[in-house]
């Protein structure tokens, strides 16, 4: 457990300033850590990033759009992201592996969660200068990515021929017209 002002009173060469603002702080669970060099103009920038204003919800929900598509040519898709401020994010996304419509569309709902993620986390800061200087109604960035192979391996398969069972002479009836040579199980077969 750790007791700010226990650490304050044991050390009596630090300013009076300094101590009374421990006592002060303490009451609400702040407790004092030294910090290295950090230029305040970064400080106030942190400080200006992480809080919202009050009421807001930090939480708001993001819009994904996406749309693929394959033909002869090769196939691709289009992503459209947009978060709760109205900016705009395309993604074009060319595909340099065959890939069916619906394994495009998969592939651009993939690269579109993998790019608000991105976007949420990593670029929120870039995004939201980046709208503050374009000109009202035209928040759009557009990215253009080419992806080399699907997001999902296709699986080797192997045929397994199987040993046989009291299915086989039934099988080689159908397929070849071929009658097992005990006469009892010919009829059999013939009678099915």
């Amino acid at each position: 457990m750790d007791f700010p002002i226990k650490n304050v009173l044991r050390k009596p060469d630090l300013a009076g300033r300094m101590a009374a603002w421990s006592v002060e702080l303490s009451e609400f669970d702040i407790t004092f850590a030294p910090r290295g060099a950090i230029k305040s103009q970064m400080l106030a920038d942190f400080v200006l990033e992480m809080s919202t204003p009050p009421g807001e919800n930090s939480a708001q929900p993001w819009t994904l759009s996406v749309d693929g598509a394959s033909n002869i040519r090769g196939s691709g898709a289009g992503v459209v992201l947009e978060d709760p401020d109205g900016v705009l994010i395309e993604q074009s996304l060319r595909f340099s592996f065959k890939a069916s419509n619906n394994q495009a569309e998969y592939e651009a709902l993939i690269a579109g969660m993998k790019l608000a993620k991105e976007m949420e986390n990593s670029r929120a800061d870039l995004l939201s200068k980046l709208a503050s200087t374009k000109r009202p109604g035209s928040h759009r960035t557009f990215i253009q990515e080419t992806i080399s192979r699907p997001s999902i391996n296709e699986e080797q398969t192997v045929m397994v021929v199987e040993a046989d069972d009291w299915r086989s002479p039934i099988i080689r009836y159908l397929q070849r017209d071929e009658l097992p040579p005990e006469k009892e199980e010919a009829v059999k077969i013939k009678k099915m």
